[in-house]
């Protein structure tokens, strides 16, 4: 069949009888009781538009067309062609001895274009054969295959052919390949679908399915691919869609159809800025080397996700003197248990009246070592005393004693600065913890009774390197050493600036246990005050007495309103089974400081070379708490021959607060297909990928190289 003139329309579905058209010869005998039977038919009046710049549409010598015949009650298609061409055509093929017309069941005629497998069992069960796959650059292949005609009437050998629903025209542009695979999967779910059967129907040897079901109630098969050869980079085709336009809502993506690679995926609806009408027909046109946006989804994973400084961690133990350093076998069986954070105390009660010595410096050194070897980072502290009781006085170290250990500890801290997390204050009282003391005071209340911790602070600030916080035991500290009021919290501006007050955090370790975590808070104000400090630095700590302060719903929010990064997985085990029992355990494990998750990327398309590519990235924070610690951010695009090229996300990790945020950039790109990702690398542990934050999605992360998969470019 050929177009000879385009003339715009297109005749509704089903709805119309055959219009009679002339005779021709009728019964013919032909051998052993078969015979040849000939009828006309003729082309619909009212052509479909923008086919072809020739014309008319016209039949051409070899179309052929199916015949829908009976015997005793059973109904068979079979195939006639035509020698001749023009509007009108007779179209001649040799029937089955005993085959009648029509149907068995009411004597209804059919007839289809073009001839195929199709099929019928009853009036309200006919079946219209088009193959799932169209390969148009097969030899003979010719759109008309895939737009197909049909005819109904009561005459014996005489069809006026209609057209069978609507048609959609497929133009794509900018294309680089020679040949083009197009997979066309309709939105639309209603029965109003791309042509399509009940899945009941067998597969023909060809791999083709009966398409076309008159009836209603079916399942449908909503997905069609083309194969088409690419000239002067564009390329078009037809898509036949049941009963009306507004049953079209298209998905299409586009291959290359030698290496299979996705060139772009692309929506359209009839409604669409991008369909135009042409009569009956509607036309989509696409470029796929500047589509508008292309955008990607994400799936979230279930459970928590190993991730560096953050989470529940374990206890490393307290080592004095006579113990030995952390091991590296114990560092690596935390992280196979989904530790990335690990507790160790260093107690120095054998060097109260002096220096420290060289074996334990080199202990701590060796400890060091075995975090970074073991994937792990350290919450450190360092304290004298293990017991309250008087007969453990004194609890701590001289003023003088303590300033001159925090001098030796200074080039280790230093050295370590890549595997410490955050360093508790310690030094003064029983387990540091700044209350139970011999040399600081026990009640400070003024000005001059808090210059003995002040000047301990100060040092420790001095030795640890800036990037890190030290956390207090209570915001009272901090306050009155500082000479800080409730309102003087830390902000946008002044958080992550070096300065003492924004690397001083807190920790506390009776998380839950009274109303005043069992002198943590003195008021509610200094709990207000704690909250929005730590929107700004690391919180943790651990629990230590069950109490109706421990329950989920209590628990839950003062997580959430404290930001916590870090709790201790050992203690108190009652609360944490408390917290098991009752069914929160899961969030709290999950929530722990951040939970970074990608809901949805946006760019601007495959660029020309030398062309950006515009990119933005939307995700969710669903943690507790931001990423405290500096942090690299960058775009990274990895081509085929395995080029890197990085661009910085202009955005700062520690700035990632729970809730919703969006990274954008523009990437200057090598001229060579590849993927992008995101890389939240540690600046200080470079080629660790085990130090490299995971978003939480379904295939984003690679363990192997840190990397979180955004889109194949």
């Amino acid at each position: 069949m050929r177009s000879l003139r385009s003339i715009a329309a297109l005749i509704p579905f089903l709805a119309v009888l055959s219009a009679c058209e002339e005779r021709q010869g009728v019964l013919q005998p032909e051998g052993s009781g078969n015979y040849v039977f000939s009828i006309k038919a003729s082309c619909p009046e009212i052509t479909r538009s923008d086919y072809d710049a020739a014309g008319a549409f016209s039949w051409s010598e070899g179309d052929a067309i199916s015949v829908l015949f009976h015997k005793d009650g059973e109904n068979r298609f079979f195939t006639l062609s035509t020698s001749g061409s023009g509007p009108v055509a007779t179209f001649t093929g040799i029937i089955d001895a005993g085959y009648s017309i029509g149907s068995g069941d009411d004597g209804t005629k059919w007839a289809f274009f073009p001839a195929g497998s199709h099929s019928y069992a009853s009036a309200s069960e006919i079946s219209f054969n088009i193959p799932a796959v169209t390969d148009y650059t097969a030899e003979g292949a010719h759109w008309s295959a895939d737009l197909p005609l049909h005819a109904q009437g009561t005459e014996s050998n005489s069809f006026a052919f209609k057209h069978l629903g609507v048609a959609f025209k497929i133009n794509i542009g900018g294309i680089e390949v020679d040949k083009v695979k197009v997979k066309v999967e309709n939105q639309e779910t209603s029965t109003g679908a791309l042509y399509a059967l009940s899945g009941n129907v067998p597969v023909e040897p060809d791999g083709s399915k009966y398409y076309l079901n008159y009836g209603y109630g079916h399942t449908d098969t909503r997905v069609r691919t083309y194969i088409l050869d690419v000239v002067d980079g564009s390329a078009s085709f037809y898509v036949p869609v049941r009963y009306w336009a507004a049953c079209f809502k298209p998905i299409i993506t586009i291959s290359d159809a030698v290496t299979d690679e996705v060139i772009g995926t692309y929506t359209a609806s009839n409604e669409a800025p991008g369909l135009t009408s042409l009569g009956k027909v509607q036309a989509i046109t696409i470029s796929t080397d500047k589509p508008s946006e292309v955008s990607t989804a994400y799936t979230e994973v279930s459970g928590d996700v190993l991730n560096p400084e953050r989470g529940f961690y374990k206890g490393a133990g307290d080592i004095s003197s006579a113990s030995n350093p952390v091991k590296v076998s114990a560092v690596k069986a935390a992280r196979a248990a989904g530790r990335s954070l690990m507790y160790v105390g260093f107690y120095l009660t054998d060097f109260m009246d002096g220096d420290i010595s060289q074996a334990y410096l080199d202990m701590i050194q060796s400890s060091m070592d075995a975090f970074r070897e073991g994937g792990v980072k350290c919450i450190l502290r360092f304290a004298y005393k293990r017991s309250s009781g008087s007969d453990a006085k004194p609890w701590d170290a001289p003023k003088d004693i303590v300033l001159r250990h925090i001098e030796q500890l200074k080039p280790i801290l230093q050295k370590n600065e890549d595997v410490i997390f955050l360093l508790q204050a310690g030094f003064v009282g029983v387990w540091g913890e700044w209350y139970y003391t011999s040399n600081f005071g026990m009640n400070p209340s003024s000005a001059t009774d808090y210059l003995p911790r002040k000047a301990v602070c100060d040092a420790l600030l001095d030795a640890l390197p800036a990037s890190r916080q030290i956390a207090l035991r209570t915001p009272a500290f901090k306050m009155n050493m500082y000479g800080l009021a409730l309102a003087d919290t830390l902000t946008t501006a002044t958080a992550h600036d070096g300065s003492g007050k924004s690397r001083l955090a807190g920790h506390n370790d009776c998380f839950g246990a009274s109303s005043s975590d069992s002198g943590t808070f003195s008021s509610d104000a200094e709990r207000s005050y704690w909250k929005a400090e730590s929107r700004y630095t690391i919180m943790g700590g651990e629990t230590c007495q069950v109490s109706d302060y421990c329950l989920c719903q209590a628990s839950l929010k003062d997580l959430e309103d404290y930001h916590w990064t870090y709790l201790h997985d050992g203690y108190r085990q009652e609360v944490l089974d408390r917290w098991t029992q009752d069914g929160c355990m899961d969030e709290i494990e999950q929530r722990l400081g951040y939970r970074l998750v990608l809901e949805k990327s946006t760019h601007s398309g495959n660029p020309a070379a030398g062309e950006k590519l515009k990119v933005s990235v939307d995700f969710i924070n669903k943690g507790y708490a931001a990423p405290q610690n500096p942090r690299n951010a960058k775009f990274v695009y990895i081509d085929t021959d395995g080029g890197r090229t990085e661009t910085d996300l202009g955005s700062d990790p520690r700035t990632w607060h729970p809730g919703k945020h969006t990274v954008s950039a523009e990437l200057s790109l090598p001229a060579k297909k590849g993927t992008l990702y995101i890389e939240l690398s540690d600046p200080l542990l470079s080629g660790r990928p085990e130090y490299s934050i995971a978003f939480a999605n379904e295939g984003a992360y690679d363990s192997s190289t840190g990397l979180n998969k955004l889109f194949d470019i």
